[in-house]
């Protein structure tokens, strides 16, 4: 019988990221992303804070899907699969406790209703590129800019940005 060399396998060690979100919460801007925990090539978790009547846009995360779990008020979400028309959005309210899972290729936009505070917890797969309906592809820098998230309502802001060409999306 031949005896097989045993290899051990080698593992990094890796810190446990521990966070209490509603200590994180804060709602200095309009709109705030607030990054809890992040491990590069895995896996993003973060909390996501709007004001009472604050929006995105339409938008979608390039080549990766999410979810969001409401932890505080109430949440309208509007999706839509990039393929089809604006006028096959569909729009559901969530309430605290549910949650979402925006799919690769899906178009959404968040809103709070109001009249409480939103709190969204969000995990999400890598790929920061984002392809806002209208506007073209986005690095993160320009996209979860201080002067975006100070505004209450992306939904027809016209800005200045310069978009990531196709041949830079390997660059990012």
């Amino acid at each position: 019988m031949a005896t097989q060399e045993v290899k051990k396998a080698e593992a990094t060690i890796k810190d446990v990221t521990i966070n209490n979100v509603f200590e994180k919460a804060e709602f200095t801007r309009a709109r705030k992303r607030i990054l809890l925990a992040q491990e590069e090539n895995d896996i993003l978790i973060a909390i996501n804070c709007y004001g009472p009547g604050s929006r995105n846009e339409m938008h979608f995360h390039v080549g990766t899907g999410q979810t969001f779990l409401v932890l505080k008020g109430t949440a309208e979400v509007t999706h839509r699969h990039k393929e089809l028309p604006k006028d096959q959005d569909v729009v559901s309210t969530l309430k605290e406790g549910d949650s979402v899972l925006i799919p690769a290729n899906v178009y959404y936009q968040l809103h709070n209703p109001g009249p409480d505070q939103l709190i969204l917890y969000q995990v999400k797969q890598p790929g920061e590129l984002v392809s806002v309906e209208g506007k073209g592809i986005m690095r993160p820098g320009d996209y979860y800019s201080k002067a975006r998230e100070e505004k209450d309502d992306l939904s027809d802001w016209k800005e200045e940005i310069e978009p990531v060409k196709p041949g830079d999306l390997k660059k990012s």
